[in-house]
């Protein structure tokens, strides 16, 4: 942007950022902004970018620029950095530059082909990178003395004094910069501060000759309201767009008397986050025992708290039991419930708690082949209450589905009364858009004798959940519209006596956006992202002993600035009178949890999604 105003004693300045971002390398040297302009000081004008920091400084009245890069890499953690520039030389072709005598090499000091010169070059040289601190060299090596990792890599990297080139091996792709304006904007703003700050949200366009933003401009950076007048809170912040992935799993309970308690994953742990009233969540706390993967969820089992995960190869399944009250969570030992000790094995576990009051835990092995790749649904339950002995894995799903699998094949269970069905989605031949949801019953719940019952046809991607109340089980999935259209939101419950029940259209919906809730009185609820309109998300509930669900209700509004792509959706489970909503927006280049709750009877309690 262009910002053009008077500072001081009334002295006017022009402070073109876009125009300086366009000649010293524009999107390729700097990458995406992260941040407004603002005044990070009294008198300094800044904009973090992905890759560096611009600053201008409208005081600077006989310089030959008032915009100068920042020393990045100067002002990151001076533990890891020793004074003064290496020693090492490069005997390699290429240029001598700065007073350090330092060279810019295509050619590593190992030998490896690493292109930096030509980048170097491109890319605007002295007047983008400043001059060369260390030669083309792999951090391991026996003279390197600075690198950007607590723990040396052998990636080869060059340091500038306001750019770091890397190259980590692939000869298939170009030499890249690091991300050293998201380092810097860390260690300025620690322990994730800054994703509270309004500087780094998304803003809207300003139009030529509006006022700037007042609050960017203070000598102090405003902050922003995390629970907007609609009654949304503030759950968490995550790096992954996966934080509350996927919907047959469960995100979100409430414990009579005791609060809300949300599992999500934060892009490298399952963490929980505890509110007692609905108003305002704890920051979340680390829960799962080392790095996990996403497709966390949380169950209740005799008044214990249990969470579900894997590990982040996707090969061991865990199950940490916790006890929990008032947000305080005592972890035990985590349960080793399966290790198949191969990558991807064991990916999505879903739980559901058997008539015998053991868990019965359901997974999804995938690996690659030529033509595409083998999708399989497994089955096993513990052998006893203390869980720590479990049933050899049974596969659910045939031969013939196995190749029908994708990567966003994931399998669910419930149990109607003392019968089990497990379900799971898959694509005909014909087309990777449109698919079944596959059905396998078993009576008594025998892990042996399972039949196929499938309950119609799927679209989406992971875009079902099955729960049990009552003696049913309830299914909402998305089935295709038709093949131009897009995906409606359907429901059925299946008995043994009835099989699947005829299908109900709930409405019209996208991908990545699917949840359901059964309260205290039997009503089911199902969220569901409005298709035509992906800012609103939308419920209707079918009222216990009806044959119709009731109107369509808002449950949130997503602005346009802070859509995610995939809103994902998780509901509370168990419920009590009320219902408990999670969704996913993206504010920045980051990732929020939100949460609100929902009243049956209570319909001013419902946001707005008239924008």
């Amino acid at each position: 942007m262009s910002l053009h105003g008077t500072y001081g004693d009334g002295q006017s300045f022009s402070a073109d950022f876009i125009t300086h971002f366009d000649v010293t390398g524009g999107f390729e040297r700097w990458g995406y902004p992260i941040s407004e302009v603002f005044e990070e000081r009294p008198g300094l004008l800044v904009q973090y970018f992905s890759n560096g920091v611009l600053d201008y400084q409208p005081y600077k009245r006989n310089a030959t620029s008032r915009f100068q890069w920042r020393p990045v890499w100067d002002l990151l953690d001076r533990s890891r950095y020793v004074e003064g520039c290496e020693e090492l030389t490069n005997s390699n072709d290429g240029e001598i530059i700065g007073p350090n005598g330092m060279m810019v090499s295509n050619i590593s000091v190992e030998g490896a082909e690493v292109g930096f010169l030509d980048a170097y070059n491109r890319l605007g040289g002295r007047d983008t990178f400043g001059h060369p601190k260390t030669v083309a060299r792999s951090d391991m090596h026996p003279e390197a003395k600075l690198s950007v990792d607590t723990s040396p890599t052998d990636f080869v990297r060059q340091y500038f004094q306001v750019a770091v080139l890397e190259d980590f091996g692939d000869a298939s792709t170009s030499p890249v910069l690091r991300r050293l304006g998201e380092d810097l904007r860390d260690q300025n703003y620690p322990e994730g501060s800054w994703m509270s700050l309004t500087v780094f949200r998304r803003a809207g366009v300003l139009q030529a000759g509006q006022a700037f933003p007042p609050e960017y401009l203070g000598h102090y950076v405003a902050e922003l309201r995390d629970a907007p007048d609609d009654g949304a809170v503030l759950v968490g912040r995550a790096s992954h767009p996966y934080a509350i992935a996927y919907h047959p799993q469960r995100h979100l309970l409430y414990r009579d008397g005791d609060g809300w308690y949300a599992f999500f994953y934060d892009g490298t742990h399952g963490v929980v986050s505890y509110s007692k009233d609905g108003v305002e969540f704890s920051p979340p706390q680390i829960v799962t025992h080392d790095r996990s993967e996403k497709g966390v969820s949380v169950y209740e089992v005799g008044g214990e708290l249990y969470f579900l995960y894997t590990d982040s190869n996707s090969m061991k399944v865990f199950l940490l039991p916790a006890k929990v009250e008032g947000g305080r969570v005592q972890a035990d030992d985590p349960i080793l419930v399966w290790d198949w000790g191969v990558s991807y094995s064991a990916s999505f576990p879903n739980l559901t708690i058997g008539p015998a009051g053991r868990p019965w835990i359901v997974t999804r092995s995938y690996s690659s082949t030529p033509t595409g790749a083998l999708v399989d649904i497994w089955l096993t339950h513990a052998e006893d209450m203390s869980m720590q002995t479990w049933a050899t894995p049974v596969k659910i799903s045939s031969p013939e589905e196995a190749p029908l699998g994708g990567a966003g094949t994931s399998g669910s269970l419930a149990f109607a009364g003392e019968d089990l069905m497990v379900v799971f989605d898959i694509y005909f031949t014909g087309g990777r858009s449109d698919g079944e949801m596959v059905g396998y019953s078993s009576e008594g719940g025998s892990i042996e004798n399972f039949v196929r019952e499938p309950a119609g046809s799927f679209r989406g991607t992971h875009d079902f959940i099955i729960l049990e109340s009552r003696g049913k089980a309830h299914l909402a999935y998305h089935r295709a519209i038709s093949l131009q259209a897009g995906q409606m939101m359907t429901y059925q419950t299946w008995t043994r006596e009835d099989s699947w029940s005829q299908p109900l259209d709930v409405g019209e919906t996208s991908t990545h956006s699917t949840a359901m809730s059964i309260d205290n009185d039997g009503n089911v609820w199902i969220f569901y992202r409005d298709g035509p309109d992906e800012r609103k998300i939308q419920f209707r509930v079918l009222e216990n002993e009806s044959e119709a669900f009731g109107p369509v209700r808002c449950a949130a509004f997503i602005p346009e600035l802070r859509l995610a792509g995939s809103a994902w959706l998780a509901s509370s489970q168990p419920s009590g009178n009320e219902v408990g909503l999670l969704w996913m927006e993206k504010p920045a280049d980051f990732w929020e949890v939100k949460f609100r709750s929902l009243s049956l009877n209570d319909v001013s309690r419902d946001a707005h999604c008239d924008g």
